[in-house]
């Protein structure tokens, strides 16, 4: 599965989003909806979005779900998403 996140240009600056970098995913108690936060060159993780989709809220809350920066054109981060 895969999603394009809308992310300000100024967060992908500051945290250096390359393809391949790994993401952290954090499902939001009582909803659908999924979390998603990068590292990039930060000592922090800074949330980039977020993915509403029940398959994987479901797949997050038992640790299946992993996601990746696929890639990055302008504002648009592309995410891969397996599990």
């Amino acid at each position: 599965m895969s999603s394009t996140l809308s992310v300000d240009n100024a967060l992908i600056e500051k945290l250096q989003l390359k393809p391949g970098e790994l993401l952290s995913l954090v499902n939001r108690p009582e909803t659908f909806e999924v979390l998603v936060s990068a590292k990039g060159i930060s000592d922090r993780y800074e949330q980039i979005g977020v993915i509403e989709d029940r398959e994987l809220s479901e797949k997050v809350k038992t640790g299946k779900a992993r996601g990746t920066v696929e890639y990055i054109d302008g504002n648009d981060v592309k995410v891969t998403l397996t599990y």
